[in-house]
């Protein structure tokens, strides 16, 4: 087949919409950096700066499935292309003035959480929005008559989400490390350029002309035995799982943010397996769903299997570590003091302490997920001329359950519930699924079936002061105490003669007073001689500060940390 010929088919724009994932988390990690630095480190930020960039993405795909709708094929490649040289131009404006906006007060950024929310939305609203509509715009330009519109829109669902998983493991560990974040930016902008000129060359070389008026409204085949699902089903369960998918992200943001002590590597990485289980699950269910024509019955159990394969290593992890290889190696790792670094480490141990528990806790999940994707998608497109219009709508819904979820299980949730009671309400996301499947004569035993297992795991999630004593390698709760909010777990443990202050994992100092933090807050204030007012970033065990008050001059010192319950 010549090269030019080639550009016409479907599996070249897929191959284009991997490259336009890999800047997307390219950005998503970059801009969270960015960020970051004026909104500070933990939970609630990232909580944040996810459903801001969610809310932008559901935007878009809402307004891209409805502009969709006008266009041809033609019409719609080069409104892609069009799309992706946005973005690109969006990238390289933030790698040279940063995300602030100039009608938005920078103390908003640090203000109350209303106000950090409506920053970050105006911050990532313009560029997350062309994001969002690079789907509906490509989907309406590849699915026409005779071919099935869910495996086409699986393979480019899996296609974007494996390049959004290499863009954020190489943004993390490679590209930010070598160019820093604006030279990231910049190359993450030089990709959207090269998508958009290959998609335009692609419609230059392009014999065929589809509209929308010679395509019609075509009817998708649809198997008689297989049940009759309402749209509210489809449409109510995916912004449930949106829910639940974001609320999941966080808590094991907040279990990998402890079980690696808190390393920058942390968001890239969590990123990185999450799209990349969702993607390998996506290409699973197009393999399967054909094979097995009830979609219905694949959500489900597919949707009953992210309960059950979160909840399986954690049981594991809490009550049974014996059993689970090389738990002596974590164990060991969560009761030392000090994180491990990239630096002197072999790659064995660098994907072993940066990879084996994010795999552990979360690669089945979000297999699941990706494989109820292409179920749900086989389930909800039986009109062709309406495939992108569904397409973004579900999209749309889905974000808007993401935002929700972000949002509540950031701000309020992990705050209110702790982490137990989080997973606990996020399994009854899910158990309302359940139930509203049973509601109307689809697969009532499969919906039965998937309940009965939900509601268990709700009811077995292990309790919250067993969860984190595991995560600091622990199993005597006189020793260990420890508050968590939605900015992370502060922990104290008795190591016999002296306590150990934590966050997140990693150790900040100890009590009582008198080791090398004394010496350091002590030293700066014997050098000056006499400092009457003193500033110190961190406050750890208080150890710093006190000893930094040790000369008579001192009047006052003020101590800035992130963490309240510290």
């Amino acid at each position: 087949m010549p090269f030019l010929h080639r550009l016409q088919t479907w599996h070249w724009q897929t191959l284009l919409f991997f490259f336009s994932g890999v800047p997307a988390l390219v950005y998503q990690v970059a801009w969270q950096r960015k960020l970051i630095l004026l909104s500070g480190v933990g939970s609630f930020s990232i909580s944040t700066i996810i459903a801001a960039f969610m809310f932008g993405i559901g935007l878009g795909s809402a307004l891209g499935g409805r502009l969709s709708q006008s266009l041809g094929r033609r019409q719609s490649l080069f409104c892609f292309a069009l799309v992706e040289f946005g973005i690109g131009l969006a990238g390289l404006a933030t790698s040279k003035y940063g995300l602030e906006i100039p009608f938005i007060p920078q103390a908003w950024y640090i203000g109350s959480k209303w106000q950090m929310v409506l920053a970050h939305l105006f911050s990532l609203l313009l560029p997350t929005t062309l994001m969002g509509m690079t789907f509906p715009l490509l989907t309406r330009a590849l699915v026409r008559h005779g071919r099935r519109s869910s495996r086409v829109i699986g393979t480019l669902y899996a296609a974007n989400l494996a390049g959004s998983a290499v863009g954020s493991l190489a943004s993390g560990f490679i590209m930010m490390p070598s160019l820093g974040i604006a030279g990231t930016l910049q190359l993450a902008a030089f990709i959207n350029f090269s998508v958009a000129v290959a998609s335009i060359f692609s419609i230059f070389n392009s014999s065929e002309v589809n509209s929308v008026n010679l395509e019609g409204p075509q009817i998708v085949q649809v198997d008689p035995s297989k049940p009759a699902v309402p749209l509210w089903f489809w449409y109510l369960s995916y912004t449930l799982s949106g829910f639940s998918a974001i609320g999941l992200e966080i808590v094991w943001f907040r279990m990998v943010d402890i079980g690696t002590k808190a390393t920058s590597y942390t968001f890239s990485l969590i990123l990185c397996i999450f799209l990349g289980g969702m993607s390998i699950g996506t290409m699973a269910g197009n393999w399967l769903v054909p094979r097995w024509r009830n979609s219905l019955r694949i959500y489900l159990v597919s949707q009953a299997g992210v309960v059950v394969f979160t909840l399986a290593p954690l049981i594991i992890l809490c009550r049974f570590p014996g059993i689970l290889p090389f738990s002596e190696i974590l164990i060991d790792y969560w009761r030392s003091y000090e994180p491990r670094t990239m630096k002197n480490q072999t790659p064995v141990k660098i994907i072993f302490f940066y990879f084996y528990l994010p795999m552990l806790l979360f690669l089945l999940p979000t297999f699941c997920m990706g494989l109820s994707f292409v179920a749900l998608q086989d389930g909800i497109q039986t009109t062709r001329n309406r495939v992108s219009f569904r397409l973004g709508t579900l999209q749309a819904v889905n974000i808007a359950g993401c935002i929700a979820g972000s949002l509540f299980i950031g701000l309020a949730g992990l705050d209110m519930l702790k982490s137990q009671g989080a997973l606990s309400l996020l399994f009854c996301c899910t158990l309302l699924v359940m139930i509203s499947a049973i509601g109307f004569s689809g697969d009532r035993l499969a919906a039965s079936l998937g309940g009965l297992a939900v509601a268990s795991a709700v009811y077995l999630v292990p309790p919250n002061d067993l969860i984190w004593q595991r995560f600091h390698g622990q199993n005597n709760s006189l020793r260990f105490h420890f508050i968590e909010s939605e900015v992370g777990v502060i922990s104290l443990l008795d190591e016999g003669g002296r306590i150990r202050v934590s966050n997140n994992g990693k150790g900040q100092s100890y009590i009582p007073y008198g080791g090398v933090h004394s010496k350091l807050g002590a030293l700066p204030s014997v050098i000056h001689g006499s400092p009457t007012s003193i500033a110190i970033i961190g406050l750890g065990s208080g150890d710093t500060a006190w000893a930094a008050g040790c000369l008579s001059q001192t009047m006052s010192i003020d101590v800035y940390e992130i963490c309240p319950d510290q």
